[in-house]
């Protein structure tokens, strides 16, 4: 499931207790004025449909009374395994992982204060395999004296796996900055060599390593890591077939993900127990000089085609700094070669430092990618969250006025069935581009989820937005647009909201800036609402 931003959890959280209130109100009032059989067919009536909105909510619904669930809906019954026969009376922190009872019980002791509470702990599975969710929970008060709750939980799996990814790759770019500057301090080859292959085996968790430089028709080891030191000297005709041979003669890097089965392998590395075989060759202008080896004893952990690149950039960083360090070495010894040696350098550095803007371009390119949407190419959720505040407050500095406009797409559903999926993506791309093309370089257009979509406009007034909405409804009002060679009519539904005078939190104007997307839905869409017109109709 997609992930779903706290204010969203938030705003279903409010939406679901509410409609819990005004039941049971409407059940007390009437059970006082109205005869006793009609009170209970209007409770029974009340109750469908509640039940019918919580169990299409998208994140699980939990109630409970004094710490045992008493209800779950069928999002919240998938997501633990769990059937509503074997989890009604369940203690709630028997649905905790042990690791995240300290931080459960904490949260809710401040529920039982009267606090809403939010936080991010590991679920329990009933095949108790834990995962982590994240919980947003609020005490229901004033018609029973038993402790009742209403929690609603998501699974937060995919999230953290997608941030875990972006640390890594992260961590590998800063490391690899970090190892290449330590490298430039090391002049003597020998030392460098140790340097390169400690550095390698850190970087890829790799136990088994050594580096084998070229002489003649050989390869030699010149260092090793202390597992397999007895290697260190090891002598290999380039004329044999064995992995580092086949990696000099492609120039590309080779990997093994079962080497103590493959037929070709060196029978010396046998006592070493390797699953896993990586071969990276070193190039020194243009020439490969020797390989770099590193290998893995666990049986699942081959070598991924990520890290496979990693080696490689780290590869011709090693390169450029035993080039340095030859250079260096010649330098002392040849004297009547320093200028030749200072140019070497010169240019060793040069590419060094392209490697360096090559690192640095590629964080860049992460971070983007990060807060993208991969779609339309529209700033995501987590850019939205990240750059509402400061925008908030740069608005509340300066008196100024910011418009939310919420769009969705009209029928989408529609299409979709009707056309295929591929056919929306385009629909979805086409509406992405003309948002782009019709804003201001300082105005936030993001992907808010589905076919829904949020341009925030700084220093625009809900009137002015109005207009520039119309006009965005009106361009993209083609009738018979082509898209794979089938006519599709596609219109869009407009919902505004302007800070402050439609809220003063985020969530709160767009809360109102998508019930006025809702209200112009309901009134036949193709439209624009501000929210300053639609909360009367709500209201009411």
């Amino acid at each position: 499931m997609t992930a779903i931003s706290v204010v969203w959890i938030l705003l279903i959280s409010s939406m679901l207790l509410a409609g819990l209130t005004i039941l049971l109100r409407r059940y007390v009032n009437m059970s006082a004025s109205a005869p006793r059989k009609q009170a209970e067919e209007a409770l029974i009536e009340s109750e469908k449909r509640f039940r019918t909105l919580i169990e299409a909510a998208p994140v699980g619904v939990v109630l409970t009374r004094n710490a045992r669930i008493v209800y779950a809906n069928h999002t919240f019954l998938e997501m633990f395994g769990e059937t509503m026969e074997s989890i009604i009376g369940t203690p709630t922190i028997e649905k905790v992982a042990p690791e995240s009872h300290k931080e459960f019980t904490k949260n809710i002791q401040r529920q039982a204060q009267g606090e809403k509470v939010r936080y991010e702990i590991f679920g329990l599975r009933k095949d108790g395999a834990s995962f982590p969710i994240q919980v947003v929970s609020t005490r229901i008060t004033g018609f029973s004296e038993e402790l009742t709750a209403l929690g609603f939980v998501q699974d937060i799996s995919e999230r953290r796996q997608a941030e875990e990814i972006l640390r890594t790759q992260n961590a590998r770019l800063n490391t690899l900055h970090t190892i290449t500057l330590d490298l430039l301090n090391h002049r003597k080859v020998e030392d460098m060599l140790n340097a390169i292959l400690t550095r390698a085996c850190e970087l890829l968790d790799s136990p088994f390593g050594l580096i084998g430089l070229i002489e003649g028709n050989e390869l030699v080891a010149h260092a090793s890591t202390d597992l397999n030191a007895s290697l260190l000297g090891l002598r290999v005709a380039l004329t044999e077939t064995h992995l580092s041979n086949l990696t000099i003669q492609t120039g590309q890097p080779q990997a093994i993900q079962d080497y103590s089965q493959w037929e070709k392998r060196l029978k010396l590395y046998d006592p070493f127990k390797l699953k896993s075989v990586a071969n990276i060759p070193i190039v020194i202008n243009e020439n490969i000089v020797g390989v770099i080896v590193l290998g893995r004893i666990e049986k699942d952990k081959p070598f991924t085609s990520d890290e496979i690149e990693v080696m490689k950039s780290f590869a011709e960083m090693a390169a450029l700094a035993m080039d340095n360090a030859r250079l260096f070495d010649s330098a002392q010894h040849e004297l009547a070669e320093k200028i030749r040696a200072e140019e070497e350098l010169q240019r060793a550095n040069k590419k060094l430092k392209l490697q360096l803007d090559k690192i640095k371009s590629l964080q860049i390119e992460l971070r983007e990618q990060a807060v993208r949407d991969p779609l339309t190419g529209l700033y995501n959720r987590r850019y939205l969250n990240e750059i509402l505040l400061r925008e908030l407050a740069r608005a509340e500095r300066e008196k100024s006025v910011i418009s939310f406009v919420m769009i969705d797409l009209d029928h989408f559903k529609n299409v979709n069935d009707s056309f295929g999926h591929a056919t929306g993506d385009k629909i979805l791309q086409k509406l992405a581009a003309q948002l782009l093309s019709h804003t201001r370089s300082g105005d936030i257009v993001c992907r808010y989820g589905g076919e829904e979509f949020l341009v925030i406009l700084p220093n625009v007034s809900a009137e002015i937005s109005l207009q520039i909405a119309e006009k965005l409804r009106g361009l993209f009002e083609t009738p018979g647009a082509l898209f794979e060679n089938v006519e599709i009519n596609t219109t869009i539904s407009c919902g505004i909201a302007e800070y402050p005078s439609d809220g003063l939190t985020a969530e709160e104007i767009i809360s109102n800036a998508d019930k006025a997307l809702y209200a112009a839905k309901r009134m036949g869409r193709n439209r624009v609402i501000v929210w300053s017109e639609a909360k009367n109709e709500v209201h009411e």
